[in-house]
């Protein structure tokens, strides 16, 4: 499952499971964002829109446990790797 504490790029980021979503806070940083299963034959979860596009987060395989992080805002691609 998506959930638990995770090295994205250079920072780290905690989530957890809420009703049909994921909440994602950031090491750095304030607030939280909301994720949701847009699977289409691969794990991919997507940030809301919110005007600076949508964020995404790519698994490899159902483990969770590697991938990649997409940034919405400017298409930058960031390796994920769970670390708890």
């Amino acid at each position: 499952m998506f959930e638990g504490a995770y090295q994205v790029g250079e920072t780290t980021a905690t989530v957890k499971s809420i009703k049909m979503a994921f909440e994602l806070k950031w090491a750095k940083g304030a607030g939280t964002m909301i994720f949701f299963y847009e699977g289409e034959g691969v794990l991919k979860y997507v940030s809301e829109d919110k005007g600076k596009g949508v964020d995404a987060f790519i698994f490899d395989d159902t483990t969770f446990t590697t991938g990649k992080f997409i940034r919405g805002s400017d298409g930058k691609e960031m390796p994920v790797k769970k670390i708890k």
